[in-house]
């Protein structure tokens, strides 16, 4: 397995296929791997649910784990800088002081290999969550050492081509805080939790980062008798959606300014997001579809009670009165259809043929049809927990109001992973 500097920044081989892997790809790694994190995981008390785990009981940084970014994010500020002189995290064993042998091992970001000329420095955890625990031990630069310029960072981001997300613990003009931004179509909205206060700070510390949809806290380890000790929170901008992020540990400070006093040991992240779990919303006949709808007309629905803004519909079932053929159709806002493309929320249907596909049973009372196998992805851009949806009538005759044309209509879903 080797790694290469680049321009932006390291390029890895996948040692299960001996092929290069681009930056942001996470590695097919072999069994002989997964059995050796298998057994660190072993080797402590972690929490059940660990989906990754670097004790670096092995002695080596394992770079494979990573994806990496060092040297300048501009190409101006890497003027007469060799790519293979920018700085990657040393690895030094025995700096520890947190833990016993053999876990107490680190990396060390300073953002300068030779201690004279500056760079940035990024490692990043090539997995995605929404929610977890980012346990991390560290030993932090001390308020003095944190200058205007310096800004280090432990935390989740995700960046794409539409929105920029970054929610995290950073130190930065001699004061520490959580931080969390959100860059997308209509801006951007920012928010920290004030500054917050790190006892331990110049010595090593185990810190845990939770992350769930509404905020970020920070918990520090304190041998006391309440064993965790909350230090800051930072509640997330409402109806911002936060999606799948990834952990990173980074000095991007100035490319003058040189930061040493800051290390990252052992590390290991609880998944909190719970398994895809199917359920299903039903409408009811007195509230729901109960007007007159006629041939190619609709009439639209707000359901509430969806467990996430963001689904996958597998299956739909019909009840209904009268032997009609129906389309049921999904949409991303309770703005429902525009005329301007640009405007309309469409995410897909289902059609509920009940004249060619339905059944009643003993030629008696309401007509039955279920629609399986939708896989249709469906999303609430309002994050109301809403199915924004509409029942059309496609047959010449049309629906009728009140008890003669009752329907009810079940959703079957999952939430998204």
């Amino acid at each position: 397995m080797t790694a290469h500097f680049g321009l932006d920044g390291f390029i890895y081989t996948d040692v299960s296929k001996n092929v290069p892997i681009q930056q942001g790809e996470a590695p097919e790694y072999p069994q002989i791997i997964l059995n050796t994190l298998e057994r660190r995981v072993n080797t402590r008390q972690l929490p059940y649910g660990t989906q990754f785990i670097e004790r670096w009981n092995e002695g080596f940084f394992d770079k494979y784990l990573y994806i990496g970014r060092s040297g300048a994010f501009y190409e101006s500020q890497s003027v007469d800088r060799n790519p293979e002189n920018w700085t990657s995290p040393p690895f030094l064993t025995g700096v520890n002081t947190f833990e016993a042998s053999p876990w107490n091992n680190a990396i060390q970001l300073r953002n300068s290999r030779d201690g004279v000329r500056a760079d940035d420095l990024y490692v990043g955890i090539p997995r995605q969550y929404k929610s977890c625990q980012f346990t991390f031990m560290a030993k932090l630069p001390t308020l003095a050492e944190l200058a205007a310029t310096d800004h280090i960072w432990v935390g989740f981001e995700k960046t794409s081509s539409a929105s920029t997300c970054i929610a995290a613990l950073t130190g930065n003009n001699g004061q520490y805080y959580l931080y969390c931004t959100f860059i997308g179509p209509n801006g951007q909205i920012s928010r920290t939790s004030g500054v917050i206060t790190l006892p331990n700070l110049n010595a090593w510390g185990w810190y845990t980062l939770v992350l769930t949809q509404t905020g970020l806290r920070l918990l520090e380890w304190n041998w006391g008798p309440t064993g965790f000790a909350l230090r800051g929170y930072v509640e997330f901008p409402d109806r911002v959606g936060i999606d799948w992020m990834s952990p990173f540990f980074a000095n991007e400070s100035s490319n003058t300014s040189i930061l040493s006093n800051f290390y990252i040991g052992g590390h290991w992240i609880e998944n909190l997001e719970p398994n895809p779990v199917e359920c299903s919303l039903v409408t009811d006949k007195d509230i729901q579809f109960t007007g007159v709808i006629a041939q190619w007309a609709k009439e639209d629905e707000n359901i509430t009670g969806l467990l996430s803004n963001k689904i996958k519909i597998t299956d739909v079932a019909i009840e209904a009165d009268e032997n009609l053929s129906f389309r049921l159709l999904f949409w991303a806002t309770d703005g429902f259809d525009d005329a301007d493309l640009d405007a309309d929320t469409f995410l897909g249907a289902a059609t509920l043929d009940i004249p060619t596909n339905g059944f009643r049973i003993g030629g008696a009372n309401q007509y039955y049809l279920n629609a399986s196998d939708l896989n249709l992805h469906y999303r609430d851009d309002d994050y109301t927990n809403e199915l924004h949806t509409s029942l059309q009538c496609l047959t010449a005759a049309g629906k009728t109001a009140g008890a003669t044309g009752e329907v009810v209509v079940k959703i079957g879903y999952k939430q998204e992973e």
